[in-house]
């Protein structure tokens, strides 16, 4: 059997049992608890061809869990008992977020930097924050970017796009031993073009053409 461990209290586990040579029966799985007490079942379900068998089972208990799997045989083969297995349930981890995400412009100019800051709730000082950068336009890249939290949990990034078009930006943790990851969802903004500068073109021209009025006024007086 296979088992995926160690796990948090509420986590639904996954046992895979193999039977060799593949036989259509029933299986019986016994698991002991932590506190010694024993829960018996059956119900595997069989893969195509009945050599393997799934099984999906939410302990209700934190601690060291053992399971077992067992067949009673046929006309044709004896039952079996397989080795046992053993688990880990963890205690369920306490939830995170994130508040206050907000952006210093929701559209800046090619060049120019944006600033995503917020707040990790509980406020944990040093958690690792991972904001992705997507440019909604197809075919580019996603930018990733890591920042740390301060003692209040705030943080703050600045990011320097490459690109013109709108954007998103996404904020995560991975969580702890004792918190559950966050995520936030995704904040637009948008990156213009450059525009031209058309008071400075404006002014030269005047500029210029002063100067060609006056030069043609001395020619005449001379």
């Amino acid at each position: 059997m296979r088992t995926d461990s160690p796990q948090p209290l509420g986590t639904t586990f996954w046992f895979t049992i193999t039977i060799s040579p593949p036989v259509s029966t029933t299986i019986t799985l016994t698991f002991t608890k932590p506190d010694g007490t024993v829960y018996v079942t059956t119900g595997a379900e069989p893969r195509p061809g009945f050599e393997v068998y799934d099984f999906y089972y939410t302990p209700d208990m934190v601690g060291n869990w053992t399971v077992i799997a067992s067949w009673p045989g046929n006309d044709q083969l004896e039952g079996a008992v397989s080795e046992p297995a053993t688990f880990r349930v963890i205690p369920a981890k306490l939830p995170s977020n994130f508040s206050d995400i907000r952006l210093s412009s929701d559209r800046i100019t090619i060049g120019d930097s944006i600033t995503v800051s917020g707040r990790l709730n509980p406020p944990i000082s040093g958690a690792r924050i991972t904001l992705m950068f997507v440019p909604i336009t197809a075919g580019r890249s996603n930018e990733f970017r890591y920042t740390l939290t301060d003692e209040n949990g705030s943080f703050s990034f600045t990011f320097k796009p490459m690109y013109t078009g709108e954007w998103k930006v996404y904020v995560s943790w991975e969580g702890n031993e004792n918190y559950a990851a966050a995520s936030a969802y995704g904040v637009p903004f948008f990156v213009e073009e450059k525009k031209l500068p058309v008071m400075e073109i404006a002014i030269g021209g005047v500029a210029a053409a002063v100067l060609v009025i006056f030069f043609l006024l001395r020619r005449r007086r001379t």
